[in-house]
C-alpha cells in the first residue's frame, strides 16, 4: 500500500528547523511587499492630492457648523464698524445654511415619499399575485378533490357489481 501526503487526515508535524525556515520565508515575503507598498507613486498620489480615498468629500450645509464668537454676543450699539461688518456676514452666512438646510430637508421628505409609494406598489403588485396564486391552488386542489370523488364512485360501482355477481352465483 501506498499513502500520499493529501490522503492524511491531520497536519504533518514540522521539526523546529522546518518551522523556522517557514518563518523565515514569511517574514521576506511581507518585507518584499511592504517595500513595493511603500513606494507605489499610485498610493502616494491620493494620499497627497485627495486625503487618501478616491471619492471626493462635499461640504454640505448638515456637516457645516458655525462658531459664534463671544463678542458676537454684545448689543450691536456696542459694537465698532468693523465688527458690524463681521457680524453681518455671519447672520448672513447662517442664514443661507439655514436656507440649504430646509432646501435639503424638503428633498430629502419628497424623496421619501417617493420611496414610500415605490414600496406600496411593490407590495400592491405582490399581493395581487400572491391572490393569483391563491386560486389558481384553489383551482388546482378542487380537480384533485374532483378525480378523486371520480375514483371513490369507481371503486363504490366495482364493488357494488362485485357484490352482486356474488349474490347470482
Amino acid at each position: 500500500m501506498k499513502v500520499d501526503p493529501e490522503e492524511v487526515g491531520f497536519e504533518r508535524y514540522l521539526t523546529k528547523e522546518e518551522r523556522e525556515k517557514l518563518e523565515e520565508e514569511r517574514r521576506k515575503e511581507e518585507e518584499r511587499i511592504r517595500l513595493l507598498n511603500a513606494d507605489d507613486a499610485g498610493v502616494r498620489a491620493v494620499k497627497q492630492m485627495m486625503g487618501g480615498t478616491l471619492e471626493e468629500k462635499k461640504e454640505t450645509p448638515l456637516t457645516e457648523e458655525l462658531v459664534r464668537e463671544e463678542w458676537m454676543n454684545k448689543p450691536k450699539e456696542d459694537m465698532d464698524d468693523d465688527e458690524i461688518v463681521k457680524f453681518a456676514e455671519f447672520e448672513a452666512k447662517e442664514a443661507l445654511i439655514k436656507e440649504e438646510r430646509e432646501k435639503i430637508r424638503k428633498n430629502l421628505e419628497l424623496e421619501l415619499r417617493k420611496l414610500k409609494n415605490e414600496i406600496k406598489e411593490i407590495c400592491e403588485k405582490f399581493d395581487e399575485r400572491l391572490f393569483v396564486l391563491y386560486r389558481r391552488r384553489l383551482e388546482y386542489e378542487y380537480r384533485v378533490q374532483e378525480q378523486e370523488l371520480y375514483i371513490i364512485k369507481l371503486t363504490l360501482s366495482m364493488l357494488i357489481e362485485d357484490d352482486n355477481v356474488a349474490r347470482r352465483e
